[in-house]
């Protein structure tokens, strides 16, 4: 998490944006590669660069306006099978054509690994990967998820971990939910987590 916030901010550097995260609230002191995982870090929304989507924005985008456990029907998913790792192929065309997951994960030599973005059918909104191949960090610190009609919701204050959504390229069916949730800590690295960056339109 604290070199996708680096990242998002060296890549609007770069490309003459304005930054935005922060190492205090008044927006002064820039995440760079000194700080960047020194102490707390604010995020100015306004701005106009490169940052993580919310949790509410990811599930928003990820759904793209459905409201099924992802984008697509998938109607041989259920409760039952939801779990397994043990998968036969064509168990969930739908889910298969769409994501990454432990149904079809391995490459041609049988290994788990991650895939190129956009080898699958993207979802309505022609994002790709939203479901597995790779969780994707967002800004929220992990804490009980609100329920009803929340509009740009921030997430809490503090915490001690942040939230990353999707699922991974091995992860069972239940796990690439457009709702499933998940969490690390912010030093946290792993070949599974990556990162989606968004903008806020001015």
């Amino acid at each position: 998490w604290q070199e996708a916030v680096l990242f998002a901010n060296l890549l609007s550097v770069q490309q003459g944006l304005t930054r935005c995260y922060y190492a205090n609230a008044g927006f002064t002191v820039p995440i760079d590669s000194t700080n960047y995982t020194a102490g707390p870090c604010y995020c100015d929304f306004d701005a106009d660069g490169y940052r993580l989507l919310t949790e509410g924005e990811w599930e928003y985008c990820c759904r793209a306006g459905t409201t099924s456990p992802f984008w697509f029907t998938e109607s041989n998913y259920t409760s039952g099978n939801c779990a397994s790792y043990i998968i036969t192929p064509g168990t969930w065309p739908q889910l298969e054509a769409a994501a990454w997951f432990c149904g079809n994960y391995a490459d041609l030599a049988g290994q788990a690994t991650t895939k190129p973005v956009g080898m699958k059918t993207a979802n309505p909104w022609g994002l790709y990967d939203v479901h597995g191949n790779v969780y994707e960090w967002c800004w929220d610190w992990y804490e009980d998820y609100p329920t009803g009609s929340v509009v740009d919701y921030q997430g809490p204050g503090d915490g001690t971990t942040r939230i990353y959504r999707g699922g991974h390229f091995n992860s069972q069916s239940q796990r690439v939910r457009a709702a499933f949730r998940f969490y690390g800590y912010t030093d946290y690295r792993n070949i599974d987590v990556g990162v989606r960056l968004a903008r806020t339109i001015p």
